[in-house]
């Protein structure tokens, strides 16, 4: 359990952090046939190369500096970026820059033609030689491009290869193998959080029974499928979770009601989005949950014989959740 630690603050470093020399871009369907929207993320400082914003000569970038300098944006950025499919450059319809916490996003909206999509970024001439491009989210960070479905494709541009193929988004409801796939890897991620095992070891021993625990394992699997299809703030589920772990702990034999609601806390914890991305997050829960739940059923029977160990052990969860949910919550503020 202890490797789980330090993978936990890993990751809730890297969702926080965006490399000053890293270019984020990520490409989804605009919900129109043909209509593509790409999603860039960078620094001010990054994009002080490329065009002139600073319009009210304060020094300091602010969201009016990028609203009036719309143009240049277009000229300075989207120009210098074409995306193009099959050897056709795609149509820029439509630009938009927002100012956000320590970093700049710019979305573009094309009008692409079928065919393999591929862009040039060019601006990478202009910027310094550590400069990268990356396909993915500045809150994912650089993932490999095997997960955004691009098998043996580079996934990232630097230095003099400045052109990357770029998966086509799927359409809106359309299945999509490659969000499957990540959703899965993140379920299983999500199932092996430490708050997660905790609350689910911390339930599954106060049952203490074969019978009863077998079903309020089986009623946590199924709170968790579900709840993946709901999207919810991270505190809502987690208060829920520390609460029905405090609720096994204080009580003798909790209700099969205290599983089930612990299940719809474990779902709706970064759940939501496309049907195949719910469906892979509940599936990698599951699977965690699956091997998982024998084990706390064994030791909660097993300590069902030792009451004075029990009363002892059966707090150690929620001491457990408690802790991980607050090292989580310090890394996010």
């Amino acid at each position: 359990m202890r490797w789980l630690i330090p993978v936990v603050l890993l990751s809730g470093l890297q969702a926080r952090a965006h490399d000053a020399d890293v270019i984020y871009a990520l490409v989804k369907h605009g919900g129109q046939p043909g209509v593509l929207v790409e999603s860039v993320t960078l620094t001010p400082a990054t994009l002080a190369f490329l065009a002139p914003l600073d319009a009210d000569g304060d020094g300091a970038l602010s969201q009016a500096d990028l609203d009036a300098k719309h143009k240049a944006l277009e000229v300075g950025f989207w120009d210098e970026v074409p995306l193009v499919a099959a050897g056709k450059r795609c149509g820029l319809l439509e630009a938009k820059a927002s100012l956000r916490e320590g970093f700049v996003e710019l979305v573009g909206q094309f009008n692409c033609g079928e065919g393999e999509l591929r862009q040039d970024f060019r601006i990478l001439r202009v910027l310094p030689t550590n400069y990268r491009v990356v396909l993915g989210s500045q809150l994912d960070g650089e993932a490999p491009s095997t997960s955004l479905g691009v098998t043996g494709a580079r996934s990232f541009a630097q230095g003099s290869l400045t052109t990357i193929a770029v998966p086509r988004p799927p359409a809106p409801g359309a299945w999509d193998a490659a969000g499957f796939r990540r959703e899965l890897a993140q379920g299983v991620t999500r199932g092996l959080s430490i708050e997660v095992l905790a609350a689910l070891f911390g339930v599954l021993l106060a049952i203490g029974a074969w019978r009863r625990g077998l079903i309020g394992a089986a009623l946590i699997l199924l709170g968790a499928a579900l709840g993946s299809w709901a999207s919810l703030d991270w505190w809502p589920p987690t208060i829920l979770m520390l609460l029905v772990l405090g609720g096994a702990a204080a009580f003798k034999s909790p209700p099969l009601i205290v599983p089930a609601l612990l299940g719809l806390a474990i779902g709706t914890r970064e759940g939501g989005g496309p049907w195949p991305a719910c469906l892979g997050l509940g599936a990698g829960t599951a699977v965690v949950l699956l091997f998982a739940s024998p084990i706390a059923l064994a030791v909660g029977v097993m300590l069902q014989r030792r009451p004075r160990a029990l009363r002892v052990v059966r707090w150690v969860p929620l001491l457990v959740g408690v802790g991980a949910v607050v090292v989580h919550a310090r890394l996010s503020w």
